[in-house]
């Protein structure tokens, strides 16, 4: 029974986050069906799987709000946002006992007992049926068919316009069609200021207009959005056939033949739609729900993983003996042994990997929350939800960003009143992107708010003793500043803000997973954050170095160039110059520290790296060449040590350690090393 508690927890936990994002768009959209549908059956499910397993409290709360959802169905009750804000209440005490329901207090249980009075009392206790005798009409689709004729001038590059952000854009807004026609096909008066080619976009969607030109908000004058049909399209095979041919030819579609398939489509019946309801409709759910993934559990795969890494360290101890022993066949197996080891790598790492999307419910909900409470009239969106990360990763991700959004809603945007001010919207903008880029993942999250003061920054770490007066710092190391542990421009303590645990979290928890934080920031125009992350911390490339027989790894992704210097002398005695452009890179001499001076050969390596914008050379003694590190952690004994974050196995059985360049860099700059 422990075992199925624990999977209702886990189904439960992914069905409430499914809840609290519909609830979130029902808060726009409060006539949706569709969407209060959803949040029912939801409900219902929830209810009935919490019953199973003995979860009483959760099952009462679910059968009050299921209750709730039906009357609203039914349309016997309107939405309201006491209504959206009570049941947000009852999902939050349900979250609190799906871990909690074998400890429950006297102040959960009047808890339970309020939020249940309440959600009764938004439920009538008669209920007027409103009969209307007039003809109803059914509704064959809400979906909605629109032509969009996209000319865009010939300019657009040069204004910082990605067109594939357009289509991009459109995709996620419903299904789409485009006929992509030679301007030179059209006689118009301003032919030769428009691009090369223009665009017939055929869409059919469920949102309204305004959506659709949203997407063209950069593109004023350049677009013409028209309603073709109050129904899907594509759904007809004329429709598709007749789109089909005119991408072939590349030409556009006369809107006559367009209006002979609407006209019969407007022929067929109702009835027809109420027989496919009982046959076809279920036929088409039983293809939607066919399984296409299972379960597992995170215990699992870091098992795989670990069976992977130990994979990994075999072939390299393989690879060793092929070189040794330079037998023919233990050569082939070597080869063949790589080339299954990094399928299994990669696939292992697949298979660990999550999108970023599981994070958005949480903020989302955040957001709501923190923009009720500040009076703020905020509008959350996300591009690129679906780029995947490590479990672990993203497990450790989610409190960093939301404190970041929690700074955006408290510092960035401003107050409906300050915002009209500076002549702008009242509703304040937060968006996080990301993407992939060079084998990593990119985060980036934007207000359009007040952004950053870099005189009361100035002012206020010239306060706290972080700089002096005379410290003359460019823009970007004033934002800087607000990484400083401490370091806050709140005048007054919140439970929200003010007391001094600021972006130093957030940027110490990034280079904690190996990545970057990086602020940009216009006063008045808005903040942007970037965090750039590994796609798995697991296994890394790096580079692999001797120092007097010891082994040690830099990671490859931080290094810059190479030099060879011959005289070690020049290193010990602080005489050695290295330059890079105007400026001289300070050399961390790991020799000096790691290894016996006076065995150095005449040869040395400096490896430059690059740390916070800034470049360090880390002088050693041999570089072995290039290795792909399975990292594990050093163990209790070397826990008050800072140099060494992991370490691996090598081929042979010798242990090397891998440096965290960052706490490398600060060490030698506490001592007065570099």
């Amino acid at each position: 029974m422990k075992e199925f508690r624990h999977k209702f927890i886990e189904d439960a936990t992914e069905l409430i986050k499914v809840l609290v994002d519909d609830l979130l768009s029902l808060r726009k959209n409060s006539t949706d069906e569709t969407l209060i549908g959803a949040i029912f059956r939801s409900l219902h499910n929830l209810k009935g799987t919490a019953g199973m397993f003995g979860f009483d409290n959760i099952t009462k709360i679910s059968h009050s709000l299921e209750n709730l959802f039906e009357e609203i169905r039914e349309n016997n009750i309107i939405i309201t946002k006491q209504a959206i804000q009570i049941t947000f209440d009852a999902v939050d005490i349900i979250k609190f006992l799906l871990s909690n329901e074998q400890d429950i207090t006297s102040t959960t249980e009047m808890q339970i007992s309020d939020i249940l009075q309440k959600v009764n009392e938004l439920i009538p206790t008669e209920i007027e049926v409103i009969q209307n005798n007039e003809q109803e009409e059914v509704q064959l689709s809400k979906i909605k068919t629109y032509l969009i004729t996209f000319k865009p001038k010939a300019n657009f590059e040069q204004r910082g316009i990605n067109i594939n952000d357009v289509f991009d854009e459109i995709q996620e807004i419903g299904h789409f069609e485009k006929i992509e026609v030679p301007t030179s096909k059209i006689s118009v008066p301003e032919q030769d200021n428009l691009f090369y080619i223009f665009w017939e976009i055929y869409i059919s969607t469920e949102q309204p207009i305004d959506e659709l030109e949203d997407v063209f908000i950069f593109f004023q004058n350049e677009f013409e959005i028209k309603e073709l049909a109050s129904q899907n399209l594509f759904q007809e095979h004329k429709f598709v056939q007749l789109v089909n041919e005119n991408k072939n030819s590349q030409t556009t579609i006369e809107l006559s033949e367009i209006n002979k398939i609407i006209a019969n489509l407007k022929k067929e019946k109702i009835i027809e739609v109420k027989e496919k309801d009982s046959t076809t409709f279920i036929k088409k759910s039983l293809k939607k729900y066919k399984r296409t993934s299972i379960r597992v559990s995170a215990e699992k795969l870091d098992q795989l993983m670990n069976l992977v890494s130990e994979l990994i360290t075999t072939k390299a101890t393989i690879n060793i003996l092929a070189e040794k022993y330079k037998i023919k066949e233990l050569t082939l197996v070597s080869e063949r042994m790589n080339k299954l080891a990094k399928n299994m790598q990669d696939n292992a790492l697949q298979i660990r990997l999550v999108p970023i999307n599981n994070m958005l419910a949480d903020m989302k909900r955040l957001i709501y929350d923190l923009s009720d409470k500040l009076g703020k009239d905020i509008e959350f969106s996300s591009q690129g939800g679906e780029t995947e990360l490590d479990k672990n990763i993203v497990d450790n991700l989610s409190e960093p960003i939301m404190h970041i959004i929690r700074n955006c809603i408290d510092h960035g945007i401003e107050s409906p009143e300050q915002r009209v001010k500076h002549n702008k919207s009242e509703k304040g903008r937060i968006k996080l992107t990301a993407f992939h880029s060079a084998g990593n993942v990119f985060i980036q999250i934007h207000d359009d708010g007040r952004g950053i003061d870099t005189d009361l920054i100035k002012k206020t770490a010239i306060d706290k003793g972080i700089i002096s007066k005379n410290s003359q710092l460019n823009r970007k190391e004033i934002h800087n500043l607000i990484f400083t542990p401490g370091f806050t421009t709140a005048k007054d303590i919140s439970e929200i803000s003010g007391r001094g645990v600021g972006l130093d979290v957030v940027n110490q928890k990034i280079i904690e997973l190996r990545g970057s934080v990086e602020l940009n920031s216009e006063l008045n125009l808005g903040t942007y954050i970037t965090l750039k992350l590994p796609l798995t911390l697991s296994i890394i490339d790096t580079l692999l170095v001797s120092i007097n027989n010891s082994f040690f790894l830099i990671p490859k992704y931080i290094i810059e160039t190479i030099h060879e210097i011959e005289d070690y002398k020049q290193i010990r005695d602080n005489k050695y110059m290295l330059k890079r452009g105007k400026s001289i890179v300070p050399i961390i001499n790991l020799i000096k520290r790691y290894g016996n001076e006076e065995q150095i050969n005449d040869f040395i390596k400096i490896i430059v790296v690059k740390s916070k914008e800034k470049f360090y050379g880390l002088a050693v003694d041999k570089l072995i060449g290039n290795h792909q590190a399975v990292l594990k952690p050093i163990g209790e004994i070397f826990k008050t040590q800072e140099i060494f974050s992991s370490a691996t196995i090598l081929g042979d059985g010798n242990i090397a350690l891998m440096f965290d360049i960052n706490k490398l860099i600060i060490n030698g700059e506490l001592n007065g090393k570099l």
